[in-house]
């Protein structure tokens, strides 16, 4: 079975390929590694048993690098020549499509330099570092078609994905696909057509089906909730993007939109403003409660109903989590937080739901999803 799709952008050529990338025979390979080059997880340890010990006492000598970096080492064992080590985890103040978008071009740009012509990257940042699959896929797609149009001679670029941690399945990789896919539109048609996860993954959004252009409509979803739900909202994000899986032949893609995707730098305007504006683009509102509301959380909700009651967007959920707490661990205020929002919410007339557990969450929710699309994201009447 196939499981590689590749697209000629200019002269060079795009893949994805599903495999370890430490069985690649590129002249590079890139490995992300934090700032102390450390090579204890993820792609980079799988690099580091690949490449030999003596990697290890060739990269010594480079630390400390900076967020952003890219190292260059032998590659030791392995079948390519160089390794570049990019860092993507560190102190800094850079977003994480910064990072991605840094170490993305500095590579590329390092290839040409050193006359090779070839290079395999990882999902930059997606394992060990935490990254969204969205912005890896989104940011990784657009800096390697851009850099990729502007070189004379030939460069086999490949993206591998193959989840170490062992917490993703290939039809999840599915939004890579769609970005390069889109990215790639016009510019000729892909090679080496497959009938596999990766053909279905490119039909399914706006490829040729049928001699005809599917069109896919992106249906953005927004969530909001404190940071005592990190674990919840990892499982929602998972859950989005398998929803897009099931999804193909609706024409619809889900885009989740979080707060960990924006840039926590100094800015014009407070962060939280910039959450505001992206609310008000959004067509579903989904808030996660438990033990409290905090202040900016509730000032997302108040942008959220403003403009509803402006647009009729976003569809509004508010998710109340059903779980035992200890009362030591909870102040009083916190608490009061949540029942005076709960009561603002009984007072407009919102139906509120509880969640007995992520699977409760993802159950309940999947359901609602299922009544916006058959109504083609128009009918509010969703009980």
């Amino acid at each position: 079975m196939q499981t590689q799709r590749t697209y000629p952008v200019g002269k060079s050529t795009f893949s994805l390929q599903f495999g370890d990338i430490t069985t690649s025979d590129c002249d590079v390979v890139v490995s992300s590694d934090d700032s102390d080059l450390s090579m204890g997880g993820g792609v980079s340890e799988a690099v580091r048993r690949a490449a030999g010990e003596q990697i290890c006492v060739d990269i010594s000598k480079m630390v400390p690098a900076r967020l952003g970096d890219v190292i260059v080492t032998g590659a030791g064992a392995m079948r390519a020549k160089y390794i570049f080590h990019a860092v993507t985890i560190g102190e800094g103040a850079l977003s994480h499509d910064k990072i991605v978008a840094n170490v993305t071009r500095r590579s590329l740009r390092l290839v040409r330099e050193l006359g090779l012509s070839s290079i395999a990257f990882p999902a930059i940042g997606a394992g060990v570092a935490g990254f969204t699959l969205e912005t890896v896929a989104a940011t990784m797609a657009e800096a390697i078609v851009s850099e990729l149009l502007g070189f004379d001679a030939p460069l086999a670029v490949t993206i591998y994905l193959f989840d170490r941690l062992g917490r993703m399945e290939e039809i999840d990789y599915i939004q890579f696909f769609e970005e390069v896919a889109v990215r790639a539109r016009g510019l000729s048609a892909p090679t080496k057509p497959v009938v596999t996860l990766a053909t279905m993954a490119n039909d399914s959004k706006r490829e040729a089906d049928r001699g005809q252009s599917r069109s896919v409509t992106a249906r953005k979803i927004f969530l909001a909730s404190s940071s005592e739900l990190k674990e919840d909202r990892r499982e929602f994000e998972i859950f989005i993007s398998r929803k897009n899986s099931d999804w193909i032949d609706r024409g619809v893609f889900l885009r989740l939109v979080v707060w960990e995707d924006f840039l926590d730098a100094l800015a014009r305007t407070r962060l939280q403003d910039e959450y505001n504006k992206e609310i008000c683009t959004c067509d579903i509102f989904v808030m996660l409660f438990w033990t409290k509301v905090g202040k900016f959380t509730g000032e997302e909700f108040e942008t959220a109903l403003g403009h509803f009651k402006n647009t009729n967007r976003p569809f509004i959920f508010t998710y109340f989590k059903n779980e035992a707490i200890r009362i030591g661990d909870v102040s009083q205020d916190d608490l009061a937080s949540l029942w005076g929002f709960q009561k603002k919410l009984n007072d407009l007339g919102h139906f509120q739901t509880v969640y007995k557990s992520i699977d409760d969450l993802k159950y309940q929710f999947s359901r609602q999803l299922d009544k916006l699309s058959e109504n083609n994201f128009e009918r509010l009447n969703l009980a």
